[in-house]
């Protein structure tokens, strides 16, 4: 099973979760980027190599930048 985790998965969960801050049905909005962090650290634990017709790949880093950015909106979210 092949899991996308490009740079363009992670800006379209990104998007979604700014697109559905404003929900009022309490409906969390960091779920789906949590969701690909898991995807990410378990592709980066198998040492997963990457095909060359792939997407590029963020780092470690730029996930959980990614991540804390939408918890930061989840917690907006809530006090909104």
């Amino acid at each position: 099973m092949n899991v996308d985790i490009s740079y363009s998965q992670m800006y379209r969960l990104i998007n979604e979760a700014l697109s559905a801050c404003y929900n009022d049905k309490n409906i969390a909005v960091n779920k789906s980027i949590r969701h690909f962090q898991q995807q990410h650290w378990q592709a980066a634990q198998s040492n997963r190599q990457l095909n060359v017709f792939e997407a590029s790949v963020p780092t470690v880093q730029e996930v959980y930048q990614a991540t804390d950015f939408c918890d930061l909106l989840d917690d907006y979210r809530k006090n909104f």
